[in-house]
């Protein structure tokens, strides 16, 4: 004698992992949502099992990587992956879409998976605080803040005696200073910067003139 039940899984489980076991060990076969216990000569308690369904979870990064491309996740479980921007980018202010995706620090978290589903985390660029300093210089606005490869301006004044010389600016780290007038403009900025403005002091001719006399 054989007989057959039909079972269903309940949410987040999946009948294509089923099993079944019985004791006494009986003769069983399933096909699709069938359990058949075959050649039945004795009682029989069988128990059937599922395994979670699996979800897939895509992680994309703009403007940085991560160490997987995805996670694939059990059912109401969880997973992470590690972000790391790229040169010039920061995690700082990191934002991220996607049902159950969380960020904090260098950690995405993905929480409570009830199916598949995509996580993008957009990073910003860094911020570089940039400094004017120099002998016989004023500044009202120094250091000012540029993004990664941005620019930013500083205002500055001469002391009474001083003058711009020809090659008196130097900002490093690769940044590109210009000057016009009493504005400093720094561009190209990808990383904290320090310019150094060398002005002159002024020349001055002197004429003497004796009159009834020589000098």
């Amino acid at each position: 004698e054989s007989l057959e039940f039909s079972v269903t899984p309940n949410e987040g489980y999946d009948i294509s992992k089923m099993s079944v076991s019985c004791s006494p060990v009986a003769n069983t076969t399933i096909t699709g949502d069938v359990i058949r216990v075959n050649s039945i000569t004795q009682n029989h308690d069988c128990t059937v099992s599922f395994d979670k369904t699996r979800y897939t979870v895509d992680i994309e990064v703009i403007n940085g990587s991560s160490d997987a491309l995805n996670k694939v996740i059990e059912y109401g479980g969880s997973g992470s992956a590690t972000i790391t921007p790229n040169y010039g980018y920061t995690l700082d202010n990191a934002t991220v879409s996607g049902e159950e995706c969380n960020i904090e620090g260098d950690t995405l978290t993905i929480s409570n998976v009830v199916n598949n589903g995509k996580c993008i985390v957009t990073l910003e660029k860094a911020k570089y605080q940039v400094t004017l300093t120099g002998e016989g210089i004023a500044t009202s606005n120094s250091p000012q803040e540029a993004e990664y490869e941005g620019s930013t301006t500083i205002n500055f004044t001469l002391a009474d005696g001083f003058e711009l010389g020809s090659t008196s600016i130097n900002c490093d780290n690769g940044a590109v200073p210009n000057i016009s007038g009493s504005v400093l403009t720094v561009s190209n900025v990808t990383a904290n910067t320090t310019c150094t403005l060398s002005p002159v002091l002024k020349s001055y001719d002197v004429t003497l003139k004796v009159t009834g006399g020589t000098p």
